[in-house]
Parts: C-alpha cells; structure tokens; sequence
C-alpha cells in the first residue's frame, strides 16, 4: 500500500468540500489539503509539521492510534475553528491522518458539552450529509430532463443523461462506504439486532437483484434453504455488507460469468456464500484484500475503487460475531463466504418482515447504489 491508493480516495472525496480538510502522514507533515483550507490557511504548505500549525489543549496529537476529537488552543493560525476530528487511516504498511477542522460556538452554561464518543459519529455524518444532499438534488433534476429530452426525442443525449445518474449513484456507493467503514472501525455505529426471518430477507433481495441484472450479460441465480433460519441481526448492515460482495462479482466480471448465492444451515450457524466465475483475484493480493483503502483493478488501472468493501462485509461479520472467508483462483472466480452464528431471542420482539417492495420501488435503495454501474437504471429516470 502507497499513497497512490489513499490519497486520490481523500482527494476525490473532500477536494471541492466547503469544510477545511488535509491530510497528514505519520510524521504528521502535511501530505494533501482541500480547496477550502487554502482559502482559510493560505500559510500552511505541504510538509509543514501539523502539530505547530494547530497545538493542541492535550496530548492528542500524541495518541492517534484511534479516532480523536481534539480541542485546539487559541492561536491566530486557527482562528475560528476550535475543534480537529482526526481520523487514522492506517495499513500494515502505511498510516495517514485524515484531519476535518469544525467551526463551534462558544458554549453556554446550560448546554452539555458533546461527548467524545458522539463526536466522531456527528463528523462523519456532517461529512457524509455534504455529499448526499447534493446528489438528492442531481437525481431530482436528472429525471425532468430526461423525459423533456425524449419528448423531443433527442435520445442520444437522454443517453448522456443515464450516464450522469450512473457516475452520481457511483458517488453516492463511495460517500456510503466511507461513512460506514468509519462507523464501523471508530465503534461509534449502534447496532439494532433484531429477529430476522433470513430466508425471506435474502429471497426477496436475491430476487430483486435478479430483476436488476435480467438486461444485462451477467447470470444471477440464487439458492435458499428451505429449512427456516430466524436470527439476531442488524437487517440494514447485513444488506449493506451482502451488497458490497454482489456489487463486487459483477464488476469485476468477464464473459460468460455467473453470480451464485446460497444460504444454508451448518450446525448452529447460517451462511451466506455468493460464488462467481469472474476474473479472479491474483494470489500476490489475496493477503491484503481486507485492509482497508486496498483496491485493484484487473484491468491495470491505479484506482479503481476505494477499497473499503470487503473491509465492511469483515467488520460486519464480527460484529455478529461471525467471520468472513474468501478463496479466489485468477481468470477463474471468487467464493466469498459469511458464517455467522445463529441468535434466536424467543424473548424479542416478533420476526421483523422483508422490506421488498423499497428494494425495487426506492431508487435510493441499496440495491441500485451498488448495482447501478453494471444494470440498466433507464427504469428509474
């Protein structure tokens, strides 16, 4: 891992974002910062020690092995920003600091102080809100413009229009991603377990995929054990983790190439294995697949995603107390496979139903996020 595959995610990300934001390496040297921090801190250049630039009121900058929030001391450099959330993006092999200085009012004696564990949360969620409220926004307009144009019949520019949905649903996957990754790795995400029927919870998504996927060149089949199987789990997490590994057998496809999913029984757990006969993984990568921010392309391309997909399916599996495997042969395909040990609490409340009809009927939806850049979205426009 080198900054070749970080920086363009940070860059990509937050560059054109009206919040200041930099990036530090692990010498804390200023490696990357955003239009808006040079508006603000037109003085700070690349490589200047961050520590000098912002001191801190602890001893914060000496303990960022995990999410901070830093109240910084009053000096001119900072002027009006008066808290740093510091997020440590690190590798086995490399570590950086993503930093996102907060503008806050003074606080008055009636009004509790944020605690430390909400903060970070509250950062991500103002971060992600940025990015998502726009894109609304492009999807509300986009679908106007797309029935006057073929009104006027001008399909080859309604064709441009699809094209701008599918790279704005492609944002929109990345801007959920990263802010549930860091969710997930800060331990500031609330899990909401509850009785879930899973064998109508992945029919009914199963299908859906395969109503997304009919017009396309890929083959999408499924198979769920009829033995009924009623578990503890946070039904939003598991989908965002189960179409991570969809999204991934489709994209990374080849000719001919099939996606399977299966959910069984073993003993006292339930898994969830989705098999493809895709590209495959080159086995001089397979040790890194699940660090966060590693991402590559077959094709050769330097980025090619941000890396953050297989790193959430293992944080979720773990949060349910499970694990995730993944075996995977070049030019052959890739089995992914969830074990998740079954937690059936007679005493909660009834067995939650499947949502199926937002799957399909919600174009913000999971299942078009992640699937727009290998379907046919002309239904949604």
């Amino acid at each position: 891992m080198n900054q070749n595959h970080i920086l363009p995610v940070i860059e990509g990300l937050y560059k054109d974002s009206a919040t200041p934001v930099f990036c530090c390496d692990s010498q804390w040297k200023v490696v990357w910062r955003n239009t808006a921090f040079m508006h603000f801190f037109p003085n700070i250049a690349i490589g200047q020690d961050m520590r000098t630039a912002f001191p801190a009121t602890s001893s914060a900058w000496e303990n960022a092995d995990k999410c901070q929030d830093i109240s910084l001391a009053p000096t001119q450099a900072a002027g009006e920003f008066k808290r740093l959330f510091l997020f440590p993006l690190c590798t086995k092999d490399i570590c950086y600091y993503l930093c996102y200085l907060h503008q806050e009012q003074e606080k008055t004696d009636n009004l509790p102080a944020p605690s430390c564990a909400v903060m970070p949360e509250r950062c991500l969620t103002s971060i992600s809100g940025q990015y998502r409220s726009p894109l609304f926004r492009i999807f509300n307009l986009l679908d106007p413009i797309a029935r006057t144009l073929e009104a006027q019949e001008q399909y080859e520019t309604v064709r441009y229009v699809k094209q701008i949905a599918q790279y704005s649903y492609k944002m929109m996957k990345a801007t959920i991603n990263l802010t549930e990754y860091g969710k997930l790795s800060f331990h500031t995400e609330n899990f909401q377990f509850r009785r879930v029927n899973l064998n109508l919870l992945f029919q009914d998504i199963c299908h859906s995929v395969q109503i997304l996927l009919r017009n396309t060149e890929l083959e999408f089949h499924y198979h769920i054990t009829a033995e009924p199987l009623i578990s503890m789990i946070d039904e939003e997490k598991f989908l965002l983790a189960f179409m991570n590994l969809i999204s991934n057998s489709c994209a990374y496809s080849s000719p001919g190439n099939e996606v399977t999913v299966t959910l069984e029984k073993q003993r006292a757990n339930f898994v969830l294995t989705v098999s493809d006969h895709g590209v495959g993984i080159p086995s001089e990568h397979l040790p890194h697949i699940f660090e966060p921010f590693f991402s590559h392309d077959p094709n050769g391309s330097l980025y090619s995603g941000l890396g953050l997909g297989l790193p959430i399916v293992k944080l979720v599996a773990q949060a349910h107390k499970g694990n995730v495997y993944l075996s995977s042969e070049e030019n052959k395909g890739t089995v992914v496979t969830l074990k998740i040990p079954l937690q059936n609490d007679p005493q909660a409340n009834g067995v939650l139903k499947s949502n199926s009809a937002n799957y399909i009927a919600n174009k913000f939806s999971p299942l078009y996020v992640f699937l727009a850049d290998v379907c046919d979205i002309s239904g949604i426009l």
